[in-house]
């Protein structure tokens, strides 16, 4: 499985090493806004595979019941 929290890390890494909101506002906010976006993406892979777990769970008990 992938590592979800690897982008997000790279994003916040090259904001801080390679960007400065006084300097490079454009570079900042780039990173700032991909690191947001990896976070988002990571909460919905989440909230994804819990409802996967769910309905697999609820075809389980419908099988059987």
């Amino acid at each position: 499985m992938l590592n979800r929290k690897l982008a997000s890390e790279c994003f916040n890494e090259n904001r801080n090493n390679f960007s400065d909101f006084q300097d490079t506002p454009e570079k900042f906010n780039l990173y700032n806004g991909l690191e947001n976006m990896a976070l988002m993406i990571e909460t919905l892979l989440a909230k994804v595979e819990n409802l996967e777990n769910q309905v697999h769970s609820l075809r389980n008990d419908l099988t059987q019941g």
